[in-house]
């Protein structure tokens, strides 16, 4: 198999997830949003097994793998994320598929609901041509990031969280010389008002 997605998701509990979210509109309410959000990148990703494509799901925390696996992720693969920030964590999902053997690999994460299928057959076919594709989130992130090849310096040293994630990032490809490709601009839900330029969620929250 020569293209595998990888999907990085937190187990949901209440005060753990949508942090930045649940200051604004409280936790439970930030709860039902993040429960929303992952069951549509699940239902994703399984349209994706369903083609064909390998998908992984690599959970934090990773001693909450089992409840998550029982409760989110039947029929498919899920994992534990490992210690340490965000980029090394996504470097050790990367190097995994590389030494697996897997010409292309793309992540996302489960805070972008306008991302599609589209997007993602774009991301693997650009990685044919290009060694990264990037889909830059109008917060200064990304929301997805596929690579073909390792290129660990731009997992490394990165002010995750903040507006400056995509271009410190870019930078770094410039500098190792490379070419990458960037997918449409789309919007990640972090914020109250992120709520209702994206999927408008009203009411008062709640959920399971």
């Amino acid at each position: 198999m020569s293209e595998r997605l990888l999907v990085f998701v937190r187990h949901p509990e209440i005060g753990r997830v949508k942090t930045r979210l649940a200051r604004e509109v409280g936790k439970r309410r930030a709860l039902f949003v993040y429960k929303s959000l992952l069951r549509s990148t699940l239902v994703l990703a399984r349209v994706q097994a369903a083609m064909g494509r390998s998908v992984e799901v690599w959970v934090a925390p990773g001693r909450r793998l089992q409840a998550f696996q029982s409760r989110w992720g039947q029929g498919l693969s899920c994992l534990a994320q490992t210690a340490g920030d965000l980029g090394s964590r996504l470097r050790v999902a990367f190097d995994r598929s590389l030494k697996q053997g897997i010409c292309r690999t793309v992540v996302i994460g489960s805070d972008c609901p306008d991302l599609t299928g589209d997007h993602l057959k774009d991301a693997f076919h650009a990685l044919r041509k290009f060694p990264a594709v990037l889909g830059p989130a109008a917060d200064g992130g990304y929301y997805l990031l596929g690579l073909s090849q390792p290129i660990p310096e731009i997992l490394t040293r990165i002010s995750w969280g903040t507006e400056r994630v995509l271009e410190t990032t870019l930078t770094r490809l410039r500098q190792k010389g490379m070419r990458w490709r960037l997918l449409e601009t789309l919007h990640d839900v972090d914020r109250k008002e992120d709520l209702y330029e994206t999927i408008q969620v009203v009411g008062q929250g709640g959920g399971e």
